[in-house]
């Protein structure tokens, strides 16, 4: 489960009984519910699920790990259309291991996107930096030469300006 909040509106993501992303939206005066799943590429229920808004902006992200344990992006400017990018695809990463956390945020002032999830005992980075907009991935453990991750394990992350924090159980 996931939420984001922009100006007064409070947005939450989680996977429903039929194991697609909903949000639950808050305007003010009412909740509503809407499934955002992407078609035949829907999540895998149980696995990890993401939000953030980009800095300075009305644009909501989330991210998820669905079909073939591909991490997806949904992408939508103040609430109105969704569009679906597979990005292990679109950056010919490492598929996810399914049923664990993934996290996502925004640095600032460099408004670069990042999401952070565990591949087999790696952790990997996918990441938008600007003013690219073509996605990038790493492997942070091979990278920083980290300890391997635990499977089935939390992860959990922040960012202070620029600099990133990852925070995940090693063996």
């Amino acid at each position: 489960m996931a939420g984001v909040s922009i100006l007064n509106f409070q947005y939450v993501y989680y996977y429903g009984s039929d194991r697609n992303v909903h949000e639950l939206f808050y305007n003010n005066s009412k909740w509503t519910d809407e499934d955002i799943s992407p078609g035949n590429q829907g999540p895998n229920g149980g696995t990890g699920i993401a939000a953030m808004v980009v800095p300075g902006t009305k644009k909501i992200r989330v991210y998820f790990v669905g079909a073939a344990n591909h991490v997806f992006q949904l992408a939508s400017t103040n609430n109105k259309k969704w569009t679906s990018k597979d990005l292990t695809k679109t950056t010919k990463a490492t598929p996810a291991n399914a049923g664990n956390q993934i996290v996502a945020f925004a640095t600032t002032p460099n408004n670069q996107l990042h999401v952070y999830y565990e591949t087999g005992n790696d952790v990997c980075q996918l990441f938008l930096p600007t003013p690219s907009t073509k996605w990038s991935n790493q492997d942070l453990t091979v990278l920083t030469g980290g300890g391997p991750a635990v499977g089935n394990s939390g992860m959990a992350g922040f960012s202070l300006e620029n600099l990133q924090y990852v925070f995940y159980l090693a063996n």
